[in-house]
């Protein structure tokens, strides 16, 4: 499976690069975006190497004349909702969306600390990224078979989960402590009666 990113590049050509195998950590809250206006060859690749989005298709029931069914209140009745994976990549409006270069900083820092040193990777990752064309006023010229691929060490994921299982501790325990310090303090009520002070004539 690829991990294929489009990388928005404001005022000028979009870039691609794909990860054989990121830790799933680095895909939460990304976007996906239908590869709609690609040729097939394009939809085929993403889709062969499970890089998808999952759409909802709903199915009204009809009459005999082809017409909506329509319940009590006159909305449409639903014959069934069906799912599907279609072709799609990851989009990362990485120059301008704060989120977004946040999470391109993290993936860039964790495939520099765990690619193989054989690995030539330029000082700005999205530099290895091409361009869908050459110009902005041009159609799509890149081929999927020369899309850069970097390959992440399936060992790198177990480490990487780690570190995200004890991230997740300490700011849960965190939590846990702000929420101990903000807690009114218990008014412990002591039983009996009071001891009485002796006071000097």
């Amino acid at each position: 499976m690829l991990q294929v990113f489009r990388l928005v590049w404001p005022g000028r050509v979009d870039k691609v690069l794909a990860f054989d195998s990121l830790p799933p950590y680095f895909l939460r809250g990304i976007q996906k975006r239908e590869a709609a206006g690609f040729p097939r060859n394009w939809k085929r690749w993403l889709f062969e190497n499970g890089c998808t989005m999952v759409i909802s298709k709903t199915e009204i029931e009809l009459d005999e004349g082809g017409k909506p069914v329509r319940d009590k209140q006159g909305k449409p009745i639903v014959k069934s909702v069906i799912k599907k994976d279609i072709p799609a990549f990851y989009v990362l409006d990485y120059l301008t969306l704060n989120t977004d270069k946040e999470k391109w900083s993290q993936i860039s820092q964790f495939a520099r600390r765990v690619v193989d040193l054989k690995t030539r990777l330029t000082d700005k990752l999205e530099d290895m990224g091409k361009g869908f064309a050459s110009d902005s006023y041009s159609q799509l010229e890149l081929e999927p078979e020369d899309v850069p691929i970097i390959h992440i060490p399936k060992d790198a994921h177990m480490e990487e989960d780690d570190d995200f299982s004890k991230e997740k501790k300490d700011e849960d325990e965190v939590s846990s402590n702000v929420e101990e310090e903000t807690k009114p303090e218990a008014i412990i009520k002591k039983r009996g009666r009071h001891k009485k002070v002796l006071t000097e004539a």
